[in-house]
């Protein structure tokens, strides 16, 4: 059974003793800046001391999964000897075994088997993201600075030429995971929210251009891939259809709103896009570019940084685009 206060019994105790043994002793405590010591100063006759050291390192990633949480945690864990080796190489975090021989669910592994859209997450990732990471130095020495959609380590990690987007589109299974998978939920919008605080109906009262479909304000005119106009058009709630029209070609508008389009475009691609724009631009029209920025590195915390640069990394992987 687990202690109530594991996150205490796992950190708590043992970095208290180590932290006050070195203060006590006036020796430099860890860290990792350019003149650190490259190794704590534990002298070899403080064995209590050393053992708690190794006890917080063996701890580290217990600690880091519960203070992460099994959703977040969730990226990969998955013959009779062989199954039963693997299956107890992750007990740590991922599968427990309370009765010897038997393998049960921790709350990691289970919410694979309770939750669809988790299930189909790891499915997207493990089929066409983790892949296309692991060949994306290739991608880069076949094909150097490319800005290319189907030179990306997606494309190689698929035998084809042709980009994620056009391999998922021949793949209907894909594509249909693929379209689950990005339609999730995003997160509660932020208080300064474009929607809430721009002032659309004081400046813009007639037809509104949008490059995001679902986005329905005023009269408006969705644009997309022929594809997404079909699907948009069958799934348009029927209040809406006397405001909301779809067509693969700039019309003139008040306002033209992108709302997470140029994230997943080269920068050659997003000229493209605002060019097209010019014959049907009127005068006084607006282009609204709604997009996620990463900050600053140097004004992020260690994990907020790392995150943001997985994220542009990600973006490479499979598209050849940045995040940032």
């Amino acid at each position: 059974m687990e202690s109530a206060n594991r996150i205490v019994e796992l950190a708590s105790r043992q970095t208290v003793a180590i932290n006050d043994f070195l203060e006590e002793n006036k020796l430099p405590t860890p860290s990792l800046g350019l003149n650190a010591l490259q190794s704590p100063h534990i002298p070899d006759g403080a064995s209590d001391i050393q053992a708690a050291r190794e006890l917080v390192i063996a701890a580290c990633p217990e600690l880091k999964a519960l203070l992460t949480g099994p959703r977040q945690l969730l990226k990969f864990n998955v013959m009779d000897g062989l199954l039963k080796a693997i299956l107890r190489f992750k007990l740590d975090q991922s599968f427990m075994e309370n009765t010897p021989g038997v393998i049960s669910h921790s709350a990691l592994t289970a919410i694979i088997a309770r939750d669809e859209a988790a299930r189909n997450a790891l499915v997207v990732e493990l089929d066409g993201f983790w892949p296309a990471g692991v060949r994306m130095a290739d991608a880069m020495k076949r094909w150097p600075n490319s800005e290319e959609s189907n030179e990306t380590g997606f494309s190689p990690e698929n035998n084809s030429n042709k980009s994620m987007s056009d391999i998922f589109a021949d793949n209907p299974g894909r594509s249909e995971r693929s379209g689950r998978y990005f339609s999730k939920p995003e997160p509660v919008a932020a208080p300064d929210d474009i929607l809430d605080h721009y002032p659309w109906f004081l400046q813009h009262n007639n037809q509104l251009q949008s490059a995001s479909p679902g986005e329905s304000l005023v009269s408006s005119v969705v644009q997309d891939l022929p594809n997404t106009i079909t699907e948009g058009t069958a799934r348009l709630p029927t209040d809406l259809r006397d405001r909301v029209n779809f067509y693969g070609t700039p019309v003139s508008a008040d306002v033209y709103y992108f709302r997470s389009i140029f994230h997943n475009c080269a920068d050659k691609c997003c000229i493209k896009i605002l060019q097209s724009l010019v014959p049907a631009l009127k005068p006084g029209a607006r282009i609204i570019i709604h997009e996620r920025i990463l900050p600053g590195l140097e004004t992020l915390t260690t994990a907020d940084a790392k995150r943001a640069i997985n994220l542009d990394v990600g973006m490479q992987q499979p598209l050849n685009t940045q995040q940032a």
